[in-house]
């Protein structure tokens, strides 16, 4: 059950293909049923945890000379034998202990459990609070010990480098070696940092270290292009810096694999330019000129913009300008659409902020700056052009891929977060990978508030405002969440009125986070938000932040997954400590807005009176099914994303630049 095979012997071990096609689907479904029922599996894995704490208190007695001679033993064992279990156990016990020697932290049988989990290329759910750091370090070290090279996959580079830390002195007395790649990183020391044992890193740095080595390596010969590409250029192993794709641990897997999945990767060059200044000038003035519902329509729920007849009879008449492709009726309309796209669904201080006098994309599933990342398609320049900024070069797609089509192409795949069954079959669909729920250690102490929806903005406001002053005057410490920059600074604004000490912690303060999350659970601290402290952020309380009730949370606005709220509560209450959530919402916010009619909120705004939250069961429905509909409506994203990267590698390989 826990054999783990050694990689391929290849240069680059991956699987052949990265796609998970519905034949995979129905496989893995066979094959959880032929493994028996969950509660059988579950205590197999609990005895499997009960024999590694037995045998890891053993070698508590030992000395530093048998100790070395035991794992000595142990690797050599294992790696002749990967399916040998009674080695196995000894293997995650070497790692159990090392751990507790150097952390004084001993693996509870359920961190335990997940790491067998993970290494049996299943997903563990575990909640937050739960050890799952922890339980990650059991996995990578063990799978190092049996000779696999182990990608430790975070949320973001700051967490990357703290947990590659925490690791390296952990590992150096198995002598397991421990890297980090982040987004600054040089070619040169990527190289070498990837040549360890245990690499840490962001998914957005492997794929596109992944794409640069797809580039170098030597292309089939099937194709003209790929005899001539071979015969004029010289291409050596030497321009790849990954050791192939042999095993993966994905923290927070649901985030990755599904949140941050509705975009490409794309690595791309300097090519022919299809737009030119000119061009997106006059696309922005013409925009600038048009009117919605005249000319043109925003379909929010797709985030889309589209023309009426009058509109495109408008950009028709306007072929006076003689730039090259501007004579062409179907450019111009499609750059004016663009133009529009970029006037209005892309917003200053939300999707996106001016550092240095450049764009840079707000990630908005973990609200961090994305850095090098750019919208394609004339987007990126015309919200340069939009802001009064320099225009930029746009560039020439060159490779692409989604993380449906990348992780699949790992050897092995497992993972943890404290939110995946809700997306449990698609994950399964998509990845091939089962989710199994890890049984909590301890009872969880947190208390929900009913959540509150308010029928104005203004009220909603007010409202959040006066819970931060009873918290604060309970003696306890606040985080407060809301959706984008532009909330935090309204929100810091009103607080900074009535003299109430906060800070804030957005994609602005990125470089303070770990100093503003290490006060956030004082007494009567107030820390502002975005998603940035949404995963990953442990907030540690002081005693007498614990013995007044614990961290409060208030949400001030909806996530478009049920999950990303789950992982926002779980800021509080951890292992066993008491905390409080409060939702305060507003029916105008951008999710409810967005999946509400207009003749539905008209309606209650004549019923029921603004200064007041909604009745309770209507707050739930509007918000329910607000949810429900932004879930399937990213789903559906998610898989016309893997439909077109699918027809576009087709076409890719006709020319022979296929990967």
């Amino acid at each position: 059950m826990y054999a783990l095979p050694l990689h391929q012997n290849t240069g680059y071990p991956e699987r052949l293909t990265g796609n998970f096609d519905q034949s995979h689907y129905l496989l893995n479904t066979a094959k959880s049923l032929i493994r028996g029922s969950r509660r059988q599996s579950m205590q197999q894995r609990f005895e499997f945890a009960k024999q590694v704490q037995t045998y890891s208190t053993q070698l508590e007695n030992t000395s530093d000379v048998v100790f070395q001679s035991i794992k000595d033993q142990t690797v050599r064992e294992i790696r002749q034998t990967p399916s040998e279990t009674e080695a196995f156990i000894r293997a995650m016990s070497l790692v159990r202990h090392v751990i507790f020697k150097q952390t004084g932290l001993k693996a509870y049988k359920t961190q335990i459990v997940a790491a067998s989990t993970m290494l049996d290329n299943c997903l563990a759910e575990m909640q937050t609070g739960e050890g799952k750091s922890l339980a990650i370090l059991l996995a990578a070290g063990t799978a190092a010990l049996l000779g696999l090279p182990v990608h430790v996959i975070t949320a973001n580079d700051y967490l990357a480098q703290r947990d590659a830390g925490h690791a390296a002195d952990i590992f150096k007395h198995l002598n397991i070696s421990v890297g980090v790649i982040t987004a600054n990183l040089e070619f040169e020391n990527r190289h070498t940092e990837y040549k360890k044992d245990i690499v840490f890193s962001t998914a957005r740095e492997l794929i596109f270290d992944y794409l640069r080595d797809s580039v170098s390596k030597p292309t089939k010969t099937n194709t003209l292009h790929g005899i001539a590409q071979k015969l004029t250029t010289q291409q050596t192993s030497n321009t790849q810096v990954l050791r192939g794709l042999s095993f993966a641990i994905i923290d927070e897997a649901d985030s990755i694999l599904l949140d941050e999945a509705t975009t490409p990767f794309v690595i791309s060059a300097m090519g022919k330019q299809k737009f030119t200044p000119d061009h997106y000038q006059f696309a922005m003035d013409l925009a600038i000129g048009l009117t919605e519902t005249e000319h043109f329509q925003i379909q929010k729920n797709h985030r889309k913009i589209s023309l009426t007849k009058k509109g495109h009879l408008e950009i028709e008449s306007q072929n006076k300008h003689p730039v090259g492709l501007w004579q062409v009726y179907r450019f111009r309309a499609y750059l004016v659409e663009q133009a529009l796209s970029a006037l209005h669904l892309f917003n200053l201080d939300q999707e996106y902020l001016i550092k240095d006098g450049e764009i840079v994309i707000v990630d908005m599933v973990t609200g961090r700056i994305a850095d090098g990342r750019k919208w394609s398609q004339g987007i990126h320049q015309l919200i340069e052009l939009k802001e009064g900024l320099e225009i930029t070069d746009d560039q020439e797609q060159v490779i692409k891929m989604t993380y449906q089509e990348f992780f699949p192409r790992y050897l092995k795949l497992g993972g943890t977060s404290g939110t995946l069954s809700e997306d449990h079959s698609e994950l399964n669909h998509s990845y091939g990978l089962p989710v199994v729920k890890i049984p909590l250690r301890l009872a969880s102490q947190r208390k929900n508030l009913a959540e509150k929806l308010f029928l104005t903005r203004e009220a909603k406001w007010e409202n959040i405002v006066t819970s931060i002053q009873n918290n604060l005057d309970g003696m306890r410490p606040v985080l407060v969440t809301v959706g984008s920059v532009e909330d935090a600074d309204f929100l810091s604004a009103q607080l900074k009125h009535l003299n109430i000490k906060h800070v804030t912690l957005n994609a602005r303060q990125n470089a303070e986070e770990a100093k503003i999350i290490s006060a956030a659970g004082l007494t009567k601290s107030v820390t502002i938000a975005t998603n940035i402290a949404g995963r990953g952020t442990d907030i540690k309380l002081s005693d007498k932040s614990l013995k007044t009730g614990g961290l409060h949370i208030v949400r001030c606005h909806l996530n478009h997954s049920r999950r990303i709220d789950r992982q926002v509560n779980g800021r509080c209450a951890r292992n066993g400590q008491p905390g409080t959530v409060e939702t305060i919402l507003a029916i105008d916010d951008p999710l409810t807005a967005l999946y509400t009619p207009n003749w539905i909120i008209a309606v209650l705004r004549g019923v029921y009176p603004t200064n007041k939250p909604l009745p309770k069961r209507v707050s739930k429905l509007i918000i329910a099914v607000s949810q429900l509909r932004a879930k399937w409506s990213a789903r559906r994203q998610r898989w016309r994303l893997k439909q077109n990267t699918r027809q576009a590698r087709k076409l890719l390989a006709v020319r022979g630049t296929g990967y």
